[in-house]
């Protein structure tokens, strides 16, 4: 998956071995089967931003189903539940519903301390599903960055999670 994130003092170079990482990642996550996408898309948007943890959910009938994590550590889901559950208490809100609700990507920051976000997966007018990241901090000129990567993302994994599996 990727290279890794961009340095601030990326070369050229560097910044063309990211993006070419990426277009692999996408290119894998088209001919992967429905879990695998969401894997690939998840590890796509950790690696390249250096972020710890991401998790998927699908929708079914309007309802948020847990679907696969990635994470650095060994368990995804033990440092991913224990980490959104400590920023769920801390902000009171659950992020990847809102971002549901709301049909858009939604943002959210506790003291400083981590910062969350939740991006929908959109085809047409259906939401097929959540992506949903938690991390230690942002800096604010990856901002800019982080959203066009989880926007192109979410737009590939649309693209293959609307077509039927074979």
């Amino acid at each position: 998956m990727g290279t890794g994130p961009l340095r601030r003092n990326a070369t050229p170079a560097d910044a063309e071995a990211v993006l070419t990482g990426v277009l692999e990642d996408l290119a894998t996550l088209f001919t992967a089967e429905r879990e695998g996408a969401l894997r690939v898309a998840l590890a796509t948007v950790c690696i390249q931003l250096g972020w710890r943890y991401g998790e998927a959910f699908t929708v079914s009938g309007g309802r948020l189903i847990p679907g696969p994590a990635w994470s650095i550590q060994d368990d995804p889901a033990q440092a991913g539940v224990s980490t959104r559950q400590a920023h769920e208490r801390e902000r009171g809100e659950n992020l990847p519903q809102k971002a549901l609700v709301e049909g858009k990507r939604v943002w959210s920051a506790t003291n400083a301390t981590s910062v969350a976000v939740a991006a929908p997966v959109v085809d047409g007018d259906r939401t097929l599903a959540v992506l949903h990241f938690v991390l230690p901090h942002i800096q604010p000129r990856r901002d800019a960055f982080a959203s066009s990567l989880i926007g192109v993302v979410s737009a590939a994994l649309a693209l293959r999670l609307g077509r039927r599996d074979e």
